[in-house]
């Protein structure tokens, strides 16, 4: 026997010297199995915490027969049934670029456009929650950044609210920005109807000095702004006015403004398939606090009434002194005729300007609170079916907020009792 024996050989002599068969020797063609590295990290749900570690992936069971790719790596929590991209737990998912919760912190000059960008997509509230549905045939995270808040991003209280604080100054600033507009163009027919009237009554003192009407100052920029800070500074209805329309609007806008309040508290109490599906109350506070953004930007809509109010009655008020200057032939004022003036101007009648007026107080203002209404339910449908992922959400969402709408007034009475009893 040669004195180079393999490993083969060697086997066979110390296993025939103890007795026992000689087992075949592993090749190189067939390597050992790789043990797979036990998971230290607890995995829990993102919607209700339940730790789902030791649950196997879906994509490692593949149906016979199936010709395409294996499934994409989905999960389904076995506690609240929430799907889940395996990818959402064991990776950190990065935060959505317009986000201010990141906890690394950001560059303090990109805070106004972030704000802004919260207050642009709490408008348009679908945008605020990532779009890419989990299935069973699309990974959930189709590109690196998610387009909106998922579950899985962390929820820090403190993040939350200066995310909240910084989007609600925004929102103010924007909202002071557009009722400076209409305050100038009040502004403006408040200075057209003064110059039309100082006309008028002066075409009537040449022909008639006793039955000319005295002609005030015309307010300064400065007088104004002073009589119309609080409705310039607050938006909402014009609470430093007290006639019937303006009142009507003042309880429109409150009532409004307070059911958008009660809404997270109808989820919380309420909320039967939140409880059935366990979602953790952290992510209803985030929802609420994003709920609280576009707030200034309601009760401006409500102002926009009021302040078209105010601007058609200044418009009728200038086109009746304009006319009246007219018929005294003044110069400059022959547009305002009302039989050879311009066409828009002979149209546009005392009654006619009256009823648009009155149009506007009431079915305006109606219709500011049903979209206001609306507005708010969709906020919150999409945050249910989108952030929360709840089946059901439409007619759930529906239901709360005619309860929120319904409890909102009894909230205000005790409110006011409350007020009354400790003034009092």
């Amino acid at each position: 026997m040669s004195a180079n024996t393999g490993p083969l050989q060697r086997g066979l002599d110390s296993n025939s010297a103890s007795g026992k068969p000689a087992p075949f020797p592993a090749t190189s063609s067939t390597p050992p199995p790789t043990p797979t590295p036990a998971v230290t990290e607890e995995l829990l749900c993102p919607r209700c915490d339940y730790e789902v570690t030791g649950l196997e992936p879906p994509a490692s069971r593949v149906p016979d027969g199936e010709e395409h790719e294996p499934p994409a790596s989905v999960g389904r929590c076995p506690e609240c049934g929430f799907e889940f991209s395996w990818r959402e737990l064991t990776q950190r998912v990065p935060p959505p670029f317009w986000s201010l919760e990141p906890a690394h912190g950001f560059p303090q000059r990109q805070v106004p456009r972030r704000a802004l960008q919260i207050l642009r997509r709490s408008l348009v509230p679908g945008s605020l929650w990532d779009r890419q549905q989990t299935g069973p045939t699309r990974e959930a995270f189709a590109h690196p950044v998610p387009s909106g808040l998922m579950l899985a991003h962390p929820v820090t209280v403190a993040r939350v609210l200066l995310s909240m604080s910084y989007s609600c100054v925004a929102s103010w600033v924007v909202s002071v920005v557009f009722l400076a507009f209409l305050g100038g163009v009040s502004f403006g027919v408040v200075a057209l109807r003064h110059h039309a009237h100082a006309a008028y009554q002066g075409a009537i003192a040449v022909s008639n000095p006793v039955g000319a009407m005295r002609v005030f100052p015309r307010a300064t920029l400065a007088q104004f702004a002073t009589e119309n800070g609080l409705n310039l500074l607050l938006p909402g209805a014009p609470w430093s006015r007290a006639s019937a329309d303006t009142q009507r609007i003042i309880v429109m806008t409150v009532w409004v403004l307070g059911v958008a309040l009660v809404m997270p508290v109808a989820f919380l109490l309420l909320g039967q398939t939140m409880n059935r599906h366990k979602v953790q109350r952290r992510h209803l506070w985030r929802v609420a606090a994003y709920s609280f953004v576009p707030l200034p930007i309601l009760a401006t809509s409500f102002s926009l009434v009021t302040w078209t109010m105010q601007i058609i009655e200044g418009v009728r008020i200038w086109l009746t002194n304009a006319a009246g200057a007219a018929s005294l032939h003044v110069p400059g004022y022959a547009w305002a005729d009302r039989e050879t003036g311009w066409p828009i101007v002979r149209m546009l009648d005392d009654h006619l300007i009256f009823n648009i007026q009155q149009w506007v107080a009431r079915e305006g203002s109606a219709l500011v609170a049903l979209f206001a209404l609306g507005f708010i339910w969709l906020f919150w449908f999409r945050a249910s079916s989108r952030y929360f992922r709840l089946p059901r959400s439409a007619p759930d969402t529906l239901v709360l907020l005619i309860v929120s709408l319904l409890v909102t007034p009894a909230v205000g009475y005790v409110a006011i009792l409350g007020i009354r009893t400790l003034t009092g």
